[in-house]
């Protein structure tokens, strides 16, 4: 997956290209619309509503999907609203593992972050982002 990491001084934004969601979710109604206008086969219909809502979730997956870190925290934004939102005070430990960010809660709990589709370098700079912010 294409993801896109945007950063100013105080913030990381991690996210995936708007343009990838809007276009699955154009092709989606452009689907259901052609099984529309041409009478096709019945599993022609069945297979094309089914890829219909596979590509208008993957797409709005796609346009919700991000995950903001700023000095305060960091919060995951997912398809229904806000996922997760945990302040650094409440974080132990910071680690990397391929293509995902693991943190350690106080509690004694555990949350990650998805890293797949950045670079190295941007992943590097996430986790050094995080770990720059953790008290301990």
């Amino acid at each position: 997956m294409i993801r896109g990491l945007t950063a100013s001084d105080t913030t990381l934004v991690v996210h995936s290209p708007a343009w990838i969601g809007l276009l699955l979710v154009a092709v989606g109604v452009a689907l259901m619309a052609s099984m529309f206008v041409r009478r096709w086969p019945r599993p022609v219909r069945l297979g094309g509503l089914l890829g219909t809502i596979l590509l208008l979730y993957g797409g709005w997956h796609l346009l919700r999907s991000d995950a903001t870190f700023e000095k305060r925290g960091f919060y995951v934004d997912g398809m229904l609203g806000e996922e997760e939102r945990v302040g650094w005070l409440q974080v132990n430990s910071v680690e990397a593992q391929p293509d995902r960010l693991v943190i350690q809660l106080r509690s004694g709990g555990e949350s990650s972050v998805d890293l797949a589709g950045l670079s190295a370098e941007e992943q590097a700079r996430v986790l050094a982002f995080a770990r720059a912010r953790v008290k301990r």
